[in-house]
């Protein structure tokens, strides 16, 4: 995401890593796999293009010069969304790491490609340069030295 130059600050909070991960069969493996063909196509669970994770993902496939075969199936511009469909079978979703570490450990969910279809994220906390309510100047200075 883009802000006007000199009017905000931020710092970073965290890190956290886009996986694509789709329902595990019995024995461990993806249902469904990257990249796909174009004879069969995975079914691609996605961000909404409103969401900052949409934005994230959809420039990444942009960048990436092998070709997906995917077939959007389902949107959403939440990650528990996509989560839940992912775990029903429906398809691949990229999803945060930090979300879904439980479900990967229990076989729900596998990789459904290797790490280079990963996407890392840092998270930032932005703010005005102008003064904030008390709480909002306390929240940052708590945050701050951290």
């Amino acid at each position: 995401m883009s802000f006007p130059s000199g009017q905000f600050r931020s710092i970073a909070v965290g890190e956290d890593v886009l996986v694509p991960l789709a329902a595990a069969d019995a024995g461990g493996a993806p249902r469904w796999r990257l990249p796909g063909t174009t004879a069969s196509p995975v079914r691609y669970l996605g961000y909404s293009p409103q969401s900052g994770l949409g934005r994230i993902i959809a420039a990444r496939r942009a960048q990436d010069p092998r070709p997906l075969a995917c077939e959007t199936v389902f949107t959403s511009h939440l990650a528990a969304a996509l989560l839940s469909m992912a775990r029903d079978g429906n398809g691949i979703a990229w999803l945060p790491q930090s979300l879904v570490e439980q479900d990967v450990k229990d076989g729900r969910l596998a990789r459904a490609g290797d790490e280079s279809f990963d996407t890392k994220l840092e998270i930032r906390l932005f703010r005005p340069h102008a003064r904030q309510s008390r709480a909002a100047e306390a929240l940052w200075q708590s945050v701050s030295r951290a």
